[in-house]
This record gives structure tokens, C-alpha cells and sequence, in this order.
């Protein structure tokens, strides 16, 4: 099965499974998470679906956790670098999205100068931890970003960067 289509196949066989554990209801859900790549290109299903896992976190204080995108969502990490990892890749995913998508050359340089990624910073209760995972190696948080009372301090904006990461590359080695 394609990609984009697993989290449709996993909510559909969830209600057509409605007996199999919560044990096994998490594991899937975490497994197809982890595999698929732009959770937010299917924001309203995986909401549903996030809803549904009940493994609760062993954390029981708050924890510093960054996200590296242009808003508020479920997927944050431990490591800042991890975070401006995310904000640099972003960058470069709208430019190439503009590319493709038949913009004039002109206008195209002036996306690539204008597009910016902010890296976030928050502090979520414990309550708020969906699960953990370091399955791709990026010490990932998945939170319940939509329930306001999940933060301790409310994320805000600790960087911004309009740098793709080649350019981050070529500036290390150059």
C-alpha cells in the first residue's frame, strides 16, 4: 500500500476491527506514524486517530520539547538541532513545491528569499505526551497539540531561518 494511503487503511481497520487490544490499537498507530512522512498533509485523521492511542507516558514532569515547521502540530523532538533539521528541510520542501508547480523562474527567486520556517519551544505537561518514539532517530514527542491545557509554556518562536539545508552545507564547509 502507497503511503499517502496508510493512515485511511489504518482508521479503516480500526472500526472494522473494534475488538483487537488497546495494546495492538497503539502499536499500529505508532508504527504507520512513524512510517508516514507529512502527518499534516491528513491533520483532521490523524487527530482521530491520535485520540485512540492510550499508552500513557512514564514521564511525570514537563518536558522542553522544539518543533521545526510554519505552525503548531503533533510532531515535536528533544534536540533543537533535530528541530532546525526540520525548519531547514521545510524550507527547501516549499521551495521545490513552488518550483514544480509551473511558477515563472522570476517569481520563483523571490519565493526562495521570502520563505521562512520558525523552530519552536515548548514545555508540555506529561498529560500531554501521546507517545515517544526514537524510530527514525529524531527523540520524536507526538503531542495533543489541538487541547490548549497541554502546555506548561505555550510554544513560541525561538528562531526563524529561510536556509534549505543545502545552503545550511555549504556554509558549514565554505
Amino acid at each position: 500500500m502507497d503511503r499517502p494511503h496508510r493512515p485511511w487503511t489504518l482508521e479503516r481497520y480500526l472500526k472494522q476491527n473494534p475488538d483487537i487490544s488497546q495494546t495492538e490499537r497503539d502499536q499500529l498507530i505508532e508504527a504507520v506514524w512513524c512510517d508516514y512522512e507529512f502527518p499534516a498533509q491528513d491533520r483532521v485523521r490523524w487527530q482521530r486517530l491520535l485520540r485512540q492511542h492510550s499508552a500513557p507516558t512514564t514521564r511525570t514532569e514537563p518536558v522542553l520539547i522544539y518543533r521545526g515547521s510554519d505552525e503548531i502540530g503533533p510532531s515535536w523532538t528533544l534536540s533543537l538541532e533535530q528541530a532546525r533539521w526540520f525548519a531547514h528541510r521545510n524550507v527547501a520542501f516549499t521551495r521545490y513545491r513552488h518550483e514544480f508547480a509551473g511558477i515563472h523562474p522570476d517569481y520563483v527567486a523571490n519565493i526562495h528569499r521570502n520563505v521562512k520556517c520558525r523552530i519552536w519551544q515548548a514545555v508540555v505537561k506529561p498529560h500531554g505526551i501521546i507517545f515517544e518514539t526514537n524510530g527514525r532517530q529524531e527523540q520524536e514527542v507526538v503531542v495533543m497539540s489541538w487541547h490548549k491545557s497541554i502546555w506548561l509554556h505555550k510554544p513560541t518562536v525561538l528562531e526563524t531561518t529561510n536556509q534549505c539545508l543545502e545552503e545550511v552545507r555549504a556554509s558549514k564547509t565554505g
